[in-house]
Protein backbone atom coordinates (compact mmCIF):
# COMPACT_ATOMS: atom_id res chain seq x y z
CA UNK A 1 0.00 0.00 0.00
CA UNK A 2 1.48 3.27 -0.79
CA UNK A 3 -0.08 6.54 0.55
CA UNK A 4 0.74 9.86 -0.96
CA UNK A 5 -0.09 13.32 -0.15
CA UNK A 6 1.18 16.46 -1.78
CA UNK A 7 1.78 20.54 -0.25
CA UNK A 8 1.44 23.65 -2.11
CA UNK A 9 3.70 26.99 -1.27
CA UNK A 10 2.08 29.98 -3.25
CA UNK A 11 4.38 32.22 -5.37
CA UNK A 12 5.36 35.04 -3.06
CA UNK A 13 8.03 38.13 -3.13
CA UNK A 14 9.49 37.94 0.58
CA UNK A 15 13.08 39.51 1.14
CA UNK A 16 13.96 40.49 -2.38
CA UNK A 17 13.32 36.89 -3.11
CA UNK A 18 10.53 35.33 -5.79
CA UNK A 19 9.16 32.45 -4.36
CA UNK A 20 7.48 29.60 -6.44
CA UNK A 21 4.58 27.78 -6.12
CA UNK A 22 5.56 24.06 -5.47
CA UNK A 23 3.88 20.58 -4.92
CA UNK A 24 5.63 17.54 -3.77
CA UNK A 25 3.99 14.44 -3.74
CA UNK A 26 5.50 11.85 -0.88
CA UNK A 27 4.82 8.28 -0.67
CA UNK A 28 5.87 5.45 2.16
CA UNK A 29 5.19 1.56 2.03
CA UNK A 30 6.81 0.18 5.01
CA UNK A 31 6.02 0.44 8.28
CA UNK A 32 4.14 3.33 10.33
CA UNK A 33 3.54 4.88 6.95
CA UNK A 34 1.05 8.10 7.98
CA UNK A 35 3.93 8.21 10.74
CA UNK A 36 6.69 8.74 8.37
CA UNK A 37 4.82 10.85 6.24
CA UNK A 38 3.81 12.96 9.12
CA UNK A 39 7.82 13.62 9.91
CA UNK A 40 8.51 14.25 6.29
CA UNK A 41 5.65 17.03 6.63
CA UNK A 42 7.24 18.33 9.98
CA UNK A 43 10.97 18.30 8.52
CA UNK A 44 9.48 20.66 5.76
CA UNK A 45 8.06 22.89 7.61
CA UNK A 46 10.84 23.21 10.01
CA UNK A 47 13.30 24.02 7.18
CA UNK A 48 13.92 27.81 6.97
CA UNK A 49 12.27 29.48 4.01
CA UNK A 50 9.97 26.27 3.47
CA UNK A 51 6.14 26.95 4.60
CA UNK A 52 3.70 23.96 4.54
CA UNK A 53 0.72 26.16 3.50
CA UNK A 54 -1.89 23.66 2.38
CA UNK A 55 -1.77 19.15 2.85
CA UNK A 56 -3.94 16.98 0.83
CA UNK A 57 -5.31 14.46 3.08
CA UNK A 58 -4.09 10.64 2.99
CA UNK A 59 -4.66 8.35 0.02
CA UNK A 60 -3.85 4.67 0.17
CA UNK A 61 -3.59 3.19 -3.08
CA UNK A 62 -3.55 -0.46 -4.17
CA UNK A 63 0.28 -2.14 -4.39
CA UNK A 64 1.61 -2.66 -7.72
CA UNK A 65 4.95 -4.14 -8.93
CA UNK A 66 6.43 -7.16 -7.32
CA UNK A 67 6.16 -8.39 -4.20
Amino acid sequence: MLMTWSIQQRGVRRLGIDVETVYIALGSNLGDREGHLQRAIDRLDDTPGVEVLARSSWLETDFVGEG
